[in-house]
């Protein structure tokens, strides 16, 4: 415990996680699990505090071991709510020196506050951490002290919801089950490679989820705590709204128990999800916080219908199915499972995997984004792994042998990806966010980048990337107005915008799938970008179209990418966002 405290106090730790604060925790923890498995192989019978040491502790050492911070830059507005919170009383952005070097979509402007921009639950759970982590820095907040605290605290709430979710297994099912679903929560799932590594919002989702299964599941001998279940389930949707389908099928779990029970638990999470609308609506201006303008406006959704739904389960970089390939064993655990409440519980955690999926796989960037490996399953981990539970009481040892050896591999995956920096710069060396493409490759995916030690990019791949000579310069202006993203085009394609810089119209070229277009570039007035935008002055000239030719012979419909560079004359140049579209000739 001591040595998990260590990184709240700099003075002691200054290189936390790197250094010998890392080292030493794996090493003890090495050291501890042999000494109590020697203890149950000697026959003695396990405590409560052998169970401890043996997960909890060693968990924490791998979790932190891997001596790297891998925030997201999403975070970068969440991982300081509580620090504002406990030094100032408020959730404004503005003063705090720290936020000026981190990346501006992460918050946004409310009513002449600079409030986070993605959900603020993981950052209230952190309050109290910050609180104790601050008397050890002596009131001292610095951007290093920032990344030491999230890593820090993202790592031990993670520990901590596979022991509350343990605890709650063993109540229920046994020990048996119990340690082998939580040995796939904490290994085979992505808590490894996200949940432990930065305050994700699906961190804290884990979290109160964990909790919620920890209150609602039928403990031998214990006493159900429906409504402290639902209150833990409104957090879980402050923390990510997305929560709502763990929440919504808990309600039906809680019914089937009893209808009293699935009252109390109704009753505490519609009353706790009411208040935080209505706080939301107070700061934010938005019932869902800034995060609901975020996440209805356009472009967040919209998947391509079938890829992203065969995407989310079989693409070698972020197919769930890929890196967690225990879940093909699922038609055999659902053969396995016996009727009684384990047989609910099963049914419902299968509806939670579907939802999810259903959910992540109508999100245009189904992939999200720049992670590791299919982060969007995160949050319901504890369904998942409790999956597996007919399949580690099964009488047939094949099962068992097969279930071992795919939750091996995923575990061994989830290790490498953590520990290795190349694969978490996987997603900005590929530029997934531009080129989805990729996530289809084998040669070039995040998974051969985590077992191949020498993986680099292919020359393939690097030769299919825009080649724009050149200097990059991204404050110069411009736009591709037309296709939209994720369009379907029949026929000529189409494409339209402006650019423009002080004085001078910039050139337009056109690159589709990595190739000049070859298209001729028409000039049009824009005034309204003109009265927009005054210090560019003249627009006569600032608005452009093209007409593509369609690229394939066969005439099938498929998906390209559509990228627009604007160039000055001295040779600098901006490159738009790529746009994705689907795209067939005429019949």
């Amino acid at each position: 415990a001591l040595l998990a405290a260590v990184p709240l106090v700099p003075r002691l730790t200054p290189a936390w996680p790197r250094g010998w604060s890392g080292l030493l925790p794996l090493a003890l923890g090495g050291v501890l699990v042999s000494l109590a498995l020697v203890r149950f192989v000697s026959g003695a019978r396990p405590r409560m505090r052998d169970l401890l040491v043996v997960g909890a502790f060693p968990l924490y050492a791998l979790y932190t071991g891997n001596g790297l911070t891998l925030p997201s830059a999403d975070n970068a507005a969440t991982r300081r709510i509580a620090s504002q919170l406990v030094t100032r009383g408020t959730l404004d952005l503005a003063h705090d020196p720290p936020y000026e070097e981190s990346f501006a979509w992460a918050a946004v402007t409310v009513r002449g506050r600079l409030l986070p921009a993605y959900p603020v639950g993981m950052g209230l759970l952190q309050v109290p951490y910050v609180a104790v982590a601050l008397a050890g820095s002596h009131g001292s907040i610095t951007p290093s002290l920032v990344a030491r605290w999230e890593k820090h605290f993202a790592a031990l709430l993670t520990v901590a919801s596979v022991a509350i979710f343990f605890f709650a297994v063993a109540g229920s099912f046994g020990r048996r089950a119990a340690w082998g679903t939580s040995s796939v929560l904490a290994l085979a799932t992505s808590l490894l490679t996200c949940a432990a590594q930065s305050m994700w919002s699906l961190t804290g989702e884990l979290f109160c989820t964990s909790l919620a299964l920890m209150f609602l599941m039928p403990g031998k001998g214990g006493r159900r705590s429906p409504a402290a279940a639902g209150a833990t389930m409104a957090g879980a949707f402050l923390c990510r709204p997305t929560a709502l389908v763990s929440l919504f099928v808990l309600g039906v779990l809680a019914w089937r128990e009893g209808r009293r029970e699935a009252v109390r638990y109704g009753l505490t999470a519609v009353v706790g999800i009411a208040a935080i609308l209505f706080w939301q609506l107070r700061v934010f201006g938005n019932a869902f916080g800034a995060y609901g303008a975020m996440g209805t406006g356009e472009g967040m959704w919209g998947g391509m219908i079938p890829s992203s739904f065969v995407g989310t389960l079989l693409s070698p970089s972020r197919g769930v199915l890929v890196w967690h390939p225990w879940l093909l064993l699922l038609p055999f655990a659902a053969m396995n499972v016996r009727p009684g409440s384990l047989r609910e519980w099963w049914r419902g955690s299968a509806a939670v995997l579907f939802l999810t999926w259903l959910l992540a796989s109508l999100l245009t960037r189904w992939w999200g984004g720049g992670c590791l490996g299919p982060r969007y399953f995160t949050g319901v981990a504890p369904f998942l792994a409790l999956l597996t539970a007919p399949l580690w009481t099964s009488d047939s040892r094949r099962l068992r042998a097969a279930l071992v050896a795919t939750v091996t591999f995923a575990s061994v995956t989830q290790l490498l990806a953590a520990y290795n920096p190349k694969v978490a710069g996987w997603s900005f060396l590929v530029n997934v966010d531009d080129h989805p493409r990729v996530l289809w490759s084998v040669r070039d995916s995040q998974l051969a980048a985590a077992w191949w030690p020498r993986w680099r990019i292919s020359d393939a791949y690097l030769s299919t990337l825009p080649r724009i000579p050149g200097r990059e310069d991204g404050s110069l202006l411009g736009s591709l107005d037309e296709p939209r993203e994720g369009a379907m085009v029949v026929g000529p394609l189409h494409v339209k915008g402006w650019a423009r810089a002080p004085g001078e119209d910039l050139d337009v070229r056109l690159f589709l799938d990595g190739s000049i277009a070859g298209a001729r570039v028409r000039r049009f007035p824009r005034l309204d970008v003109q009265a927009a935008i005054p210090p560019l002055g003249d627009c006569s000239r600032a608005g452009w179209e093209s007409v593509v030719e369609f690229p394939t012979r066969d005439g099938s419909s498929e998906e390209h990418e559509l990228t627009a560079v604007f160039f000055t004359r001295d040779g600098r140049f901006r490159s738009y966002p790529v746009r994705h579209v689907t795209w067939r000739p005429a019949p």
